[in-house]
């Protein structure tokens, strides 16, 4: 934080490149939804892009300068990273999601219902148990309790993912 004078920052300069991520963020899964409908499909935009977030949060786990490109560019990596998966991720697990079921299905709305309420049971949790180490133990260790549990979620999918979904989100558009 910068009250604890994170990387020296003024408060400025945090919520700068706080606005810049989070409108990154948001602006990607247009990218995303574009090269899953034309070039990788659901499933492999999915699975790319979780990739590329568990990558970016144990880089962001590493020490500083654990990479040999300075801390400043490492955390810059990091962020990169999730940003980049995410644009991947978000938008091809939810039209994957819409795709279980028919337009009309009864079955489609509670679909989205357990999905969400998965989403934000994560996140809470995900909260507590990053944060709680994050303050407590040390912020690497919150960033990589937040990749082992982006791998576990991304291996499950992909071992049941065949199971559960059957060749939804496998085609390219």
């Amino acid at each position: 934080t910068t009250m604890n004078g994170g990387l020296g920052w003024s408060t400025k300069d945090a919520l700068d490149l706080y606005g810049i991520y989070t409108g990154l963020v948001y602006i990607t899964p247009l990218i995303g939804g574009y090269l899953a409908d034309n070039y990788l499909g659901q499933r492999r935009s999915i699975l790319l892009g979780g990739a590329l977030m568990a990558i970016g949060q144990f880089t962001l786990a590493l020490p500083a300068d654990a990479l040999g490109i300075g801390s400043l560019h490492s955390f810059y990596l990091g962020l990169g990273l999730l940003i980049t998966g995410n644009g991947l991720f978000k938008p091809n697990i939810s039209t994957m999601v819409g795709d279980l079921y028919k337009e009309g299905d009864n079955r489609r709305d509670g679909a989205f219902t357990i999905f969400y309420m998965g989403i934000n049971s994560g996140a809470l949790i995900g909260q507590l148990v990053t944060g709680y180490l994050g303050e407590r133990v040390s912020w690497h260790w919150g960033f990589g309790a937040a990749g082992i549990g982006m791998a576990f979620g991304l291996l499950n999918f992909w071992r049941k993912g065949k199971i559960v979904l059957g060749t939804i989100g496998e085609d390219i558009v």
